[in-house]
């Protein structure tokens, strides 16, 4: 039979059963190989190309896989870091709260004793109702009974004693009676425990300067609130380990912290001046039909505030039926204008920058111009020439002013802040005002002569007292405290550490200063302030009050701060009465302060001085009867700085 194919068809064939014989028989290495097929011949075969697209759709399959684990891991370790690391704490907390549970124990809120360790303030125990809802099974019978043991409300009980929780205040600190018929009532889940309650045995006695405490113990006003951290301590606690239904668990961990009492804290109050104090200040405000009044005093050498008495006042036990008014720290939250007691800052600077001589006269008109107001001294009276001291003594608001304007606006600003005016005294008072002192920019055209003579500024009580206990320490400023020390449980005192004064002036010009405020005591507006046996000095201010809408109203401040005894004093006082009747100082505060003053120094120990106060430089051509640096009631008022009130001309380019 005749072979018709293609001899390239049999050869094909002849190759394709030779490499099949080849395989069977094993491999030879001079067996004949097969062409290697072109890149044309591979396209041409369908079955090879699918395999290709097979393996690479299975790489890009693992490579998506590997991928999603990768993000997925990646994922996981950010999460274990967050849980871990940065929240780690807080899932610890949330741990812990759920199985343990913290009795949070009060601890003894230190005493406050005065400076011979008289008690002020104590803490006593009482009975407080605490209830426990989970355990009461019928809220409405408890709330009847418990209502009918406390004569309240049963309305206001049952929402304490119904609920969900696990603990519930129902009345806080009752009485002895009260307790003993809860106790009596033995009711499941009514639990008595003992809880301090803040006692002030002198009820109203120096209740602006204590403050009061609140439900918690947390001082809200006064000593309480400036020396919280002190007197608080620090709260124990009692750690137990609990179930998920709150029930302890038996040899679990149990932990006592046992709670830091507080320190006792020691002022610098003299209780029998203090209440001196408060009684001549009460007797006053009603003897001069006064609104209210404070009077202060501290030692000059040490800065401590040996009384301050408010009125009208307090009694602390029960402060939640008192006026705000009536709780404030007046001596250091209230400004005012201070009137002619201001002069004295006004004369030591004159003589600090020799600005005038104590020889030299200075002519004093009935009127005199400043801007477009006019000013005049409190009494009318023909041109005068005056000396310093006698400026001083008469208390005359036109010599005053002539001074001033000798100083200029920036020394008379410079030597006012330097007494502490537009600042805080640094006394720790809670609420202690800065008073009102404008920088001089601000300052008007008239405010040259405003500002000496103790109008348009406002000041407390204790910085005015400040400035006459700069002069009588010679001219060091010391900053007033109240707080003299504290005592821990183991009885051992710890003294707060002393201030340190600045010097304000130099101490011949505070000597000087002195002998011109002796001299308002003997001669001038103070007379009614000299104390039989000692040496004293001091300067008086009427004030007239300022109108909310402008301009001054008809009501007054009266004042009048000093120091005793002359020859080395020992105190600095302050009388300071709101509206009284009869509006002078020299009138109404003068003798005040001489009844405080003549048994405060008895009081201390300090001898008589002997003679009187005789600084005297023979008669002078008009004698001023009072001072007042608003004027006679009908005089005109300096102008408020406002639009429709400024000057015609400025002053040294400064306005008012």
């Amino acid at each position: 039979m005749t072979d018709v194919r293609r001899p390239s068809q049999r050869f094909r064939d002849r190759a394709n059963v030779t490499s099949l014989d080849s395989r069977r028989r094993g491999s030879s290495s001079d067996a004949p190989k097969a062409p290697p097929r072109t890149h044309s011949q591979q396209r041409r075969h369908p079955a090879g190309r699918q395999h290709g697209n097979r393996r690479a759709l299975e790489r890009r399959r693992i490579g998506i896989i590997f991928m999603v684990f990768v993000i997925g891991l990646g994922l996981e370790v950010v999460r274990l870091v967050q849980l871990q690391g940065l929240s780690g704490g807080h899932y610890r907390e949330l741990a812990q709260n759920q199985r343990l549970r913290s009795e949070k124990l009060s601890t003894p809120r230190g005493d406050v004793l005065d400076r011979d360790g008289r008690p002020l303030a104590i803490s006593v125990q009482r009975k407080t109702i605490v209830a426990d809802p989970s355990l009461i099974t019928d809220p409405e019978t408890t709330a009847n009974l418990l209502s009918g043991a406390l004569r309240v409300d049963p309305r206001e009980v049952l929402p304490k004693v119904s609920g969900k929780g696990r603990f519930s205040y129902v009345v806080r600190r009752i009485d002895d009676e009260q307790a003993a018929k809860v106790a009596a009532l033995d009711l499941k889940g009514i639990m008595l425990v003992d809880e301090a309650k803040r006692h002030y045995p002198g009820g109203q006695f120096a209740s602006n300067l204590l403050g009061f405490v609140g439900t918690d113990n947390e001082g809200l006003a006064g000593i309480e609130q400036q020396a919280q951290q002190t007197l608080a301590g620090t709260p124990g606690a009692f750690v137990v380990e609990q179930d998920p239904a709150g029930r302890p668990i038996p040899q679990a961990e149990q932990r006592y912290e046992p709670p830091i009492p507080g320190r006792d804290v020691y002022l610098t109050i003299d209780s029998e001046i203090q209440y001196r104090a408060e009684k001549i200040l009460a007797e006053a405000v009603d003897q001069y039909k006064a609104k209210g009044g404070a009077i202060i005093v501290i030692d000059v050498k040490t800065g401590e505030i040996l009384a301050a008495a408010n009125n009208p006042t307090f009694d602390p036990n029960r402060y939640w039926d008192a006026d705000p008014e009536a709780r404030k720290n007046r001596i250091a939250t209230d400004a005012f204008e201070p009137g002619s007691t201001n002069k004295v800052i006004t004369a030591a600077a004159a003589l600090e920058e020799r600005a005038v001589s104590l020889d030299e006269k200075i002519g004093i008109p009935n009127r005199y111009k400043v801007a477009d107001s006019e000013f005049k001294d409190a009494e009318d009276h023909p041109a005068v020439s005056w000396n310093l001291r006698n400026i001083i003594v008469h208390s005359s608001n036109i010599g005053t002013i002539r001074i001033a304007q000798r100083l200029g606006p920036e020394t008379v600003d410079k030597y006012m802040r330097a007494f502490g005016f537009g600042q805080t005294t640094e006394s720790g008072f809670p609420g202690e005002s800065p008073g009102l002192l404008l920088p001089v920019e601000k300052w008007w055209g008239t405010s040259i002569a405003t500002v000496p003579i103790g109008q348009g500024i406002a000041v407390t009580g204790l910085q005015m007292t400040q400035v006459f206990s700069t002069i009588a320490n010679d001219g060091v400023y010391v900053t007033p405290r109240l707080v003299a020390g504290s005592e821990g449980p183991d009885g051992r005192r710890e003294a707060d550490a002393a201030p340190i004064g600045r010097r304000v002036t130099s101490a011949e010009t505070a000597s000087t200063i002195r002998q011109m405020l002796a001299g308002v005591v003997a001669e001038g507006t103070g007379r009614n302030a000299q104390v039989a046996g000692h040496q004293v000095a001091g300067k008086t201010g009427t004030a007239r009050k300022p109108s909310e809408t402008g301009g001054y109203t008809d009501a007054y401040v009266a004042s009048f701060i000093g120091f005793a005894p002359v020859e080395s004093p020992r105190i600095a006082a302050a009388v300071i009465l709101d509206e009284p009747t009869p509006y002078f100082g020299g009138h109404s505060a003068a003798p005040t302060w001489s009844r405080l003053v003549s048994f405060v120094l008895p009081h201390l120990g300090v001898p008589p001085s002997g003679e009187q106060n005789v600084f005297a430089e023979g008669p002078v051509r008009a004698v001023v009867a009072e001072d007042t640096t608003g004027g006679s009631p009908k005089a005109k008022a300096a102008p408020k700085p406002s639009a429709a009130a400024k000057p015609k001309r400025a002053l040294s380019g400064i306005r008012e």
